[in-house]
């Protein structure tokens, strides 16, 4: 009796050890992990209320932003300009609303931290395209390139 009460245990822990919840990621969430740079900006200047190919401008190549995504949710951001670093931001990021809005949290480990919440226009394994309200319109984006 001892010996079939041992082997149900044995079965249950087998069954439910094989149990755990394996956590997959969105196509979106997966394509943002990596490094990116910043290579241009762009205005709705139809007010279409999309970024169209005729509206982007390139970034000069004497600025440099970089931002890197870590499958963990974490990653950083880093401006250089003229070949000189002025900062580097540690972040942590995540995806809402069916993966249609882009959540940062700079500074997440400090005191000054803050919390932006982008819509996104583009996420592909390539390009990352982002509206950036300011304080004049609402209708600036940036685009960024897979590296």
């Amino acid at each position: 009796m001892k010996s079939i009460f041992f082997y149900f245990c044995l079965l249950l822990t087998l069954i439910f050890s094989g149990c755990t919840k394996k956590v997959t990621h969105s196509e979106r969430f997966n394509n943002l992990i990596g490094e990116w740079h910043l290579t241009a900006n762009g205005q709705d200047l139809n007010h279409n209320g999309v970024l169209d190919d005729s509206e982007i401008v390139p970034k000069p190549d004497s600025v440099v932003i970089v931002a890197v995504y870590f499958a963990n949710g974490t990653g950083y951001t880093n401006l250089t300009i003229s070949g000189q670093s002025f900062s580097n931001t540690t972040i942590n990021w995540l995806l809402l609303d069916q993966d249609r809005v882009y959540r940062e949290i700079a500074n997440p480990n400090s005191s000054v931290t803050t919390t932006n919440d982008f819509r996104i226009q583009t996420l592909s394994s390539t390009t990352f395209i982002y509206p950036v309200p300011t304080s004049m319109s609402d209708t600036n984006y940036e685009v960024f390139t897979k590296q």
